[in-house]
């Protein structure tokens, strides 16, 4: 036996996309895929959290300045605001809402203060939307009074919140003005800028990783496969390799494929030799008949014509020499297709009693000269998993070949029994019996012990090799014990069939003991 994995010759490949980099290429999209779609949801979650904060803040800003006007009964004026506010109002300015006040400076009270922001700029207005007050030295114009609430708008390029309200005297119900907050969201940009920058290098660090994970991993799994098909290449190449596919040990479809792939191989190698031994046993063993054939045609061409008593000498010799090769011919090709017994008929049973039995009373009919005794030890509903005809087969020729050599004592013993596991079938003769060192090559194709005798009984020394083949292949076994001058036993073991309901019964009985 060659080495397991021989070493394929190196072949250039003509892949135009191998399947590691369909593979990472998948991977790294559907990743990327959903981390697109995470992100998005991530990003306009967060994005509406902040909003609805900035929002908040708005709104409780023009609550709390609300809250400081809407006690005036007159239109809200300079005089009467900036008090409210807690501000002093400077005597020499010309306009009392100066651009030069700061916010740190309006919201001295801690209410206001808390609610403020340096990115929000709060304007107050009279009922004519003249701006009284502001925080800032530029504000957003009061425009359109009537489109009152809190939004987002575009201003200067930039997403702001403006806040809208109109002021309503608590006395008298009365417009006095307006108020408005202007949300620059400084920090809402600057955190949503972190946020999209984190998500570009999450999303990038996450779609390498992973795409070098995926091609780390189908790497790993395509090993078995690529060892497949450098075997196939290899078998192509040469088609006796004893080249195997190593086992994984993962325990799933690749090592299930490895597996069969492998007993493919064996097969198809059992098949290969299976041809070859066909061949060269034909080569060989037709080889006598034919030139024996070729001499009694040449002795009929010279002289036999005219000689009456040479003409039926020759042709009774070729006739019995073409019924030797047609006999030699149908057991060479029993013996070939033994090797497939397990793929064609493996799940054959057959009931051995009936069997047995039709051998016995044959035998005992065509050969009334022999005393043959059958010995039965089974029950009458006794299945083996073996094909019908190849098990008579397998019969025929050992009670054959018990009648061929036996000699002074005509007595054949026939008897069949069970175990555990197995049917026990042994047939015994009083022969001559088998020298010890001719047993191990009995079963060996056209070995004879004897070789004139067995010529003489007409035998070609394959049906023990025939009967070996088919009951292995049933994964059962045949032994022979002989001793010279006393006979021999043969004795084949052949699988007991046991149906599955009669399987787990054993089971549960087991378990319980």
């Amino acid at each position: 036996m060659e080495e397991q994995v021989a070493q394929p010759q190196k072949r250039t490949r003509s892949l135009k996309t191998s399947l590691k980099a369909k593979w990472t290429l998948g991977m790294s999209v559907i990743i990327l895929g959903t981390l697109l779609l995470f992100s998005f949801v991530i990003y306009y979650t967060v994005r509406n959290v902040l909003l609805d904060q900035e929002k908040i803040t708005v709104q409780e800003t023009i609550t709390a300045v609300k809250h400081r006007l809407d006690s005036e009964t007159h239109e809200l004026s300079a005089d009467n605001v900036l008090p409210r506010l807690n501000i002093e109002r400077d005597k020499n300015a010309l306009y009392p809402a100066s651009p030069n006040w700061d916010q740190t400076d309006v919201f001295q009270d801690s209410v206001i203060q808390k609610l403020s922001r340096n990115d929000i700029n709060v304007g107050v207005y009279n009922s004519r939307g003249t701006q009284i007050f502001t925080t800032k030295a530029t504000s957003l114009p009061l425009k359109n009074t009537r489109d009152l609430g809190v939004f987002l708008r575009e201003y200067k390029h930039q997403t702001v919140m403006q806040g809208k309200a109109a002021i309503h005297s608590q006395r008298n119900n009365r417009l006095i003005g307006y108020i408005q907050v202007v949300d620059g969201m400084v920090s809402y940009h600057r955190n949503m800028e972190r946020l999209r920058l984190f998500m570009v290098l999450f999303t990038a660090i996450a779609v390498l990783l992973g795409g070098l994970a995926s091609f780390l991993i189908i790497r790993h799994f395509l090993r078995p496969i690529r060892k497949l098909s450098d075997a196939i290449e290899l078998v192509k190449v040469e088609p006796n390799t004893q080249m195997r596919v190593p086992e994984i040990n993962s325990d799933d479809e690749l090592a299930e494929l490895t597996d069969e792939f492998n007993h493919m191989l064996d097969k198809t190698q059992r098949f290969v030799d299976a041809q070859n031994n066909f061949v060269q046993d034909v080569s060989h063993e037709l080889r006598t008949p034919v030139a024996v054939l070729e001499g009694h045609l040449q002795l009929l061409n010279r002289w036999g014509k005219d000689d009456p008593e040479v003409l039926d000498e020759s042709l009774n010799a070729s006739i019995q020499e073409l019924q030797r090769m047609k006999y030699l011919i149908q057991e060479m090709l029993d013996l070939s297709r033994a090797d497939q017994v397990e793929e064609l008929y493996g799940q054959e049973t057959t009931e051995v009693v009936p069997l047995v039995d039709q051998i016995y009373n044959n035998f005992k009919m065509l050969h009334p000269e022999f005393s043959i005794v059958l010995d039965l030890d089974l029950k009458a509903d006794t299945f083996v998993r073996i094909y019908r005809n190849h098990l008579e087969q397998i019969l025929v020729i050992l009670m054959d070949n018990a009648v061929k050599y036996s000699e002074n004592r005509k007595e054949i013993h026939l008897s069949a029994s069970q175990d555990s596991r197995f049917v026990n079938i042994a047939v015994q003769d009083f022969g001559a019996g088998i020298p010890e060192n001719d047993r191990k090559n009995i079963f060996n194709r056209f070995y004879r012990v004897d070789k004139a005798r067995s010529r003489d009984k007409g035998g070609n020394g394959l049906g023990l090799s025939i009967a070996q083949r088919l009951i292995e292949s049933y994964h059962g076994s045949i032994s022979v014990e002989s001793t010279v001058g006393s006979g021999s036993i043969f004795r084949i073991d052949v699988p007991l069939f046991v149906p599955e309901a009669e399987k787990e019964e054993e089971k549960l009985a087991k378990k319980e003991q």
